[in-house]
């Protein structure tokens, strides 16, 4: 009897103090949110890794050429004084995947309990974090070689050496993705449709977000395209609040910024790697903001 008296006095004063035990409501909705914090860290992990591979191997090409081109020792004094690119925090790239994650429809893990969910973002975060760190290195070093040949005025030069690779590599995955595609059936691909689609939102989200990140002033506003200023966190800009759904919607055009080049940014669809879209002039050209990126499937899958 004492134990049970204990027990209702102990209850007792919680009620009193405003002390509620965690009911299985407020249980499920912490799963839930758990739940979207975990498909955040997956698909940041399905797009940064196909990202670090593309920057890896235009750095290996990049290399063969400035070594067949006799510049090699030009290009390891050049680099020793070539400043680091500008990188977004992991921070802010895993804010835009969770956003996404939002619009979608929600995620939910059913009888996976909180503690086996925080185990599994710890580990995935930690993964995702690695690679997140090892893209921005490796970006960093893709961009200093761009700046490199470009200042020999031999970027284009590189960009039409690397058809005859880039065409190889590009015919060789396809093959081996149409195969892939047949075997596994339409619903297979209706999910790499899916997957691709939230790669490229987190690509050119990514990639707006390092052009605003840019242009924020000592007071924390920017200006938007529309001229409108707008508190730099708020997302109240129009490119990331009219993505809605599992809809992909091409990069908005016009301003300085988007007359630029995809060339070395987030969204780089990687065309020295995987082949130049027909009808280009020349690198420039094929890289302009202006014209929404093609991505080689290659590009959108590890």
């Amino acid at each position: 009897m004492y134990a049970r008296n204990l027990l209702f006095t102990v209850l007792g004063c919680l009620l009193a103090l405003g002390v509620s035990t965690p009911t299985s409501a407020q249980e499920s909705t912490d799963a839930n949110d758990l739940s979207e914090q975990l498909a955040a860290l997956q698909i940041m992990n399905r797009t940064v890794g196909p990202m670090l591979t593309q920057a890896n191997t235009r750095n290996s090409q990049m290399t063969a050429y400035i070594g067949e081109k006799k510049l090699s020792d030009e290009w390891d004094a050049y680099k020793k004084t070539a400043p680091s690119a500008s990188q977004l925090s992991f921070a802010a790239g895993y804010k835009i995947a969770l956003q996404r994650v939002k619009t979608e429809q929600p995620v939910s893990k059913a009888g996976a309990g909180a503690a086996d969910l925080q185990k599994s973002i710890n580990a995935t975060k930690a993964m995702v974090e690695s690679e997140w760190t090892s893209y921005g290195a490796a970006n960093t070093m893709s961009r200093q070689m761009s700046a490199f040949l470009e200042s020999k005025k031999m970027l284009t030069d590189y960009e039409s050496w690397s058809k005859t690779y880039s065409q190889k590599r590009a015919a060789a995955y396809q093959a081996k993705a149409d195969a892939e595609n047949k075997a596994e059936g339409a619903a297979a691909q209706k999910i790499s449709d899916k997957f691709k689609a939230q790669q490229q939102y987190l690509m050119q989200h990514w990639d707006e977000e390092m052009h605003l990140q840019g242009l924020k002033d000592s007071s924390g506003y920017i200006m938007e395209r529309n001229r409108q200023s707008v508190v730099a966190d708020s997302h109240e800009y129009p490119y990331l609040d009219s993505q809605v759904g599992s809809s992909v919607q091409s990069a908005p055009q016009g301003g300085s910024y988007f007359n630029g080049s995809w060339n070395g940014g987030y969204a780089d669809p990687y065309y020295d790697v995987w082949g130049f879209p027909k009808g280009h002039k020349n690198g420039d050209t094929a890289y302009s903001r202006t014209v929404p990126p093609s991505y080689h499937p290659g590009a959108l899958r590890k």
